[in-house]
């Protein structure tokens, strides 16, 4: 099968050629199109990193050389308060992070800090482009941190990222 591409995007899979020259033609090449051969070769979607600890730009860089076009994660690059936990904390640090990554021709998605117990904070991270929101135990994950944050996630229409081993810091439930 051959791959037509039209404005950088799959516009459609089949066979590549001119209906009046050729049969079985599915894709009708015009000047604005690019097919690509497919003959022997795979073509499959690509691959979602869902844990990234955004640490510097070269991340970015080897994931496209090895088939990721998609990244979930957080930081704000090497400081080390987020360094290890995958989230990036605040409006104006999510800003930058989102600026940062306009050079690059791939798809993030960033994690805030979900780590509060009252909504407000989380809410502003929501809205300043947080796509998930994360708790870790490394910042006091109570029952009342994990309830506000699933209750602006619900809310917001986000995902939560929650460490397991979270949901013991303030106890725990035997059997």
């Amino acid at each position: 099968a051959d791959i037509g591409l039209k404005d950088g995007r799959i516009a459609a899979i089949g066979k590549a050629g001119n209906p009046d020259t050729q049969d079985g033609v599915t894709i009708i090449i015009g000047p604005g199109t690019e097919i690509i051969a497919g003959e022997g070769k795979i073509l499959t979607a690509g691959g979602f990193d869902a844990h990234i600890h955004f640490i510097c730009p070269q991340q970015i860089e080897e994931a496209l050389m090895s088939g990721i076009t998609t990244m979930l994660g957080g930081g704000t690059g090497p400081a080390h308060g987020t360094l290890a936990t995958t989230c990036t904390p605040g409006p104006w640090h999510m800003a930058r992070m989102i600026q940062s990554f306009d050079a690059f021709p791939m798809n993030i998605g960033l994690s805030g800090k979900g780590n509060a117990s009252k909504p407000a904070a989380l809410e502003e991270m929501v809205l300043a482009g947080a796509c998930s929101l994360k708790l870790h135990e490394d910042w006091g994950t109570t029952p009342a941190a994990i309830d506000c944050c699933l209750s602006v996630a619900d809310d917001y229409d986000v995902q939560v990222m929650i460490h397991t081993d979270t949901l013991n810091e303030s106890g725990f439930v035997e059997n």
